[in-house]
C-alpha cells in the first residue's frame, strides 16, 4: 500500500479490499451518502470527507495528512489484512460467494455514542429511514461543520447535548417510541463520562451485559455497537436478514441465541466479518424478502 498526499487530499494505492460501495452500504453506518460521480461523501468525528475509487487507488477528498494519520487511518480499519480474513472464511466453501460478493468491505471504527443512537433508532426501521434521522437530529441539534460540494454538514450531538433536550424535541425527529431510549442514554452517558468510551476495553460478555443495562438495547443493538464501534469482532448481531442467509446459506434454522452460538464456534474471532459479508450479501440479493427492514 502507497500512500501519497497533496494539499486537501489523500491518495493510497494498492488497496484491493476497499470497495466504497461494499463499505458504505452494508448496513453498518448511516452518515455516507453516494454522490453523482459515483464517490462517497460522509461525516465522521466532526469532519467531512469523500471517498472515491479510481482503478487501484482509493482517493479521500477534503482532508489533510494531520487528519487521515490520526483518525480516517483507524477510522477505515486500514491495517488490517483482510484478504487474509476472507481466506480463512472461505475455508469453508459454503461461505465463497458471500465473502466474494462483498470483498471490498471493511469494517468501520466508528463513534460510540453515535453507533449507539443510530442502532437504537434502527429497530423496525430501513437503512434509508435511520439516515433521513440521523440527519435530521444532526441538522437540528449538532454543530455546523462545513459545506461541502454545495450541501451544509453538521455533527451529530453529543451526549450532553440530547440529555438537555425534553423528550418531545427527540420525537419531532420522528424516532417514535425510541424517544426515551435515546434520552436515558443520554443523561446516563453525559453522567458517566468515561462509561461508555471505556467497554471496548473490557471482556467482550462484560461489555456485552454492560451495555444491556441501558433502556432500549438489546442483543443486536449491543452486538452491533461493539462490533461497529468496539472493535468486538467476536460480535455477531442477528436479524431478520442474518435468520434467511444463514438458513439458505447453512440450513440453519432456530432463535437468535441458537444462530449466534453456532456463528461463535464456526468464526470465532472472525465472526463479526463473516457477519458483514452474510449481511451485505442478504441484503443486495434480497435474499428471502425485497426491501425488508433491518
Amino acid at each position: 500500500m502507497k500512500i501519497d498526499y497533496t494539499e486537501d487530499s489523500v491518495i493510497i494505492t494498492g488497496i484491493p479490499d476497499f470497495i466504497p460501495k461494499h463499505v458504505f452500504e452494508c448496513g453498518q453506518c448511516f452518515r455516507w451518502d453516494i454522490q453523482p460521480d459515483g464517490s462517497y461523501t460522509g461525516v465522521a468525528h466532526k469532519r467531512v470527507i469523500n471517498v472515491k475509487r479510481y482503478n487501484d487507488s482509493l482517493v479521500l477528498s477534503n482532508t489533510s495528512r494531520k487528519d487521515f494519520e490520526g483518525i480516517w487511518f483507524k477510522y477505515f480499519d486500514l491495517g488490517r489484512e483482510y484478504s487474509k480474513i476472507r481466506k480463512a472464511l472461505i475455508a469453508d466453501r459454503r461461505m465463497k460467494e458471500a465473502v466474494q460478493y462483498g470483498r471490498g468491505l471493511r469494517i468501520l471504527n466508528q463513534d460510540e455514542w453515535e453507533c449507539l443512537v443510530s442502532f437504537i433508532i434502527s429497530a423496525n426501521k430501513s437503512i434509508l429511514q435511520i439516515k433521513r434521522i440521523i440527519e435530521d437530529i444532526s441538522f437540528r441539534y449538532g454543530e455546523y461543520i462545513t459545506s461541502y460540494r454545495g450541501k451544509d454538514y453538521f455533527s451529530f450531538p453529543d451526549s450532553d447535548r440530547i440529555a438537555e433536550l425534553d423528550i418531545g424535541e427527540i420525537r419531532s425527529c420522528k424516532v417514535g417510541y425510541r424517544d426515551k431510549y435515546i434520552h436515558g442514554s443520554a443523561r446516563h452517558i453525559s453522567a458517566n463520562k468515561e462509561w461508555l468510551y471505556t467497554l471496548k476495553d473490557k471482556p467482550y460478555e462484560v461489555a456485552h451485559r454492560e451495555l444491556k443495562t441501558l433502556d432500549g438495547v438489546g442483543e443486536k443493538v449491543s452486538n452491533c455497537v461493539m462490533l461497529f464501534s468496539m472493535a468486538q469482532f467476536n460480535s455477531f448481531p442477528v436479524d431478520v436478514w442474518m435468520h434467511r442467509v444463514m438458513k439458505e446459506i447453512f440450513s440453519l434454522s432456530g432463535n437468535n441465541n441458537e444462530i449466534k452460538l453456532f456463528a461463535e464456534q464456526k468464526f470465532g474471532r472472525y465472526s463479526g466479518f463473516a457477519q458483514q459479508y452474510l449481511f451485505y450479501y442478504a441484503k443486495e440479493n434480497n435474499v428471502g424478502k425485497k426491501d425488508i427492514e433491518i
